[in-house]
């Protein structure tokens, strides 16, 4: 699954679609001049603040953190324990501030 910086500094997009009676097909998408359509069409800056990028690529790793510790919670614990784990991991998602770190999220998610 990619995302919007993806398509926008991709070259082309392959897309994969599967057929009714078995099997799959493809179909390859330019992706030359989407830039300025999209910025255009969505009413963005396609090309943003270095700042911004590395503040949404720790965000998201932040967030996959969490997520996967809200899956080893439903995975691998029971009753009370998991609900404990579920509201813990729920809470730091809630919390998460602009300047945190993947520490700050791995403190705020592990049991003291």
């Amino acid at each position: 699954m990619g995302t919007l910086r993806d398509l926008l500094d991709g070259e082309a997009l392959l897309v994969r679609y599967y057929i009714s009676t078995g099997g799959y097909e493809e179909t390859q998408f330019d992706l030359s001049g989407l830039m300025p359509v999209a910025e255009e069409a969505l009413g963005i800056v396609a090309k943003p603040d270095p700042a911004e990028v590395t503040k949404a690529k720790r965000q998201s790793e932040i967030m996959t953190y969490l997520t996967d510790e809200m899956q080893k919670c439903i995975g691998g614990l029971k009753g009370r324990k998991r609900q404990k784990c579920l509201e813990r991991t729920q809470r730091c998602m809630r919390s998460v501030i602009d300047d945190w770190t993947l520490e700050d999220a791995k403190r705020c998610a592990v049991p003291k």
